[in-house]
């Protein structure tokens, strides 16, 4: 049932704007497929994220994989473009079994019959365990982020062109965050894709 809903919800792709989610500043694209606002996209995330359902993850990495495709072939790139799942700390790895954005990444690679992309998991670490970003505000998102990421393969971002993939995104402070250290490490441009907003 949920499989279907995805793909009905594929007409709502809603979101491609620069710079911004709530006012949270980013450099490069950020793309997001869904609005978050929907219940039913926030249960498919729910069961991406909480559960691992690898049906969705798969379906879910499809929808990713088209929408990356349209935007390499639009950006002239000729190296292949390393995609970055948002990290999460090995406190929270265990609690889940999973990195839901990693689940992504490998279900958008599946897909990608080209060798458009490339797996950059690892390339990016989170070095410490952080409190929940939920409940708190643009500017406490990015206290609670500041020093968390850290980059553990700077030879395979330097030069390169990265794209940050994850499941949802509020402010965008953990993408802020994690494109400020691929940037620190000599990336060309950091985008970001998410499933919903």
């Amino acid at each position: 049932m949920l499989i279907q809903l995805l793909h009905r919800l594929i007409n709502t792709i809603l979101f491609n704007q620069e710079k911004s989610f709530d006012g949270c500043s980013l450099s490069g694209s950020s793309t997001a497929l869904f609005s978050y606002k929907d219940p039913k996209v926030r249960r498919i995330i729910w069961d991406i994220k909480y559960r691992g359902n690898v049906e969705l993850v798969n379906n879910a990495g499809l929808l990713l994989f088209q929408r990356l495709r349209e935007l390499k072939m639009g950006s002239g790139a000729i190296l292949s473009i390393i995609l970055i799942p948002v990290p999460v700390s090995k406190k929270r790895l265990r609690q889940r079994g999973h990195n839901q954005a990693d689940l992504l990444v490998k279900a958008i690679l599946k897909h990608d019959t080209m060798n458009l992309f490339e797996y950059g998991g690892g390339a990016v670490v989170k070095i410490k365990d952080t409190i929940s970003q939920k409940e708190l505000s643009c500017e406490k998102r990015k206290q609670n982020l500041i020093g968390v990421f850290r980059i553990s393969q700077p030879k395979k971002v330097r030069g390169r062109s990265v794209v940050v993939i994850d499941d949802v995104t509020t402010t965008g402070a953990t993408f802020s965050e994690v494109t400020k250290v691929l940037r620190d490490a000599g990336a060309c441009k950091v985008s970001t894709l998410v499933l919903a907003h």
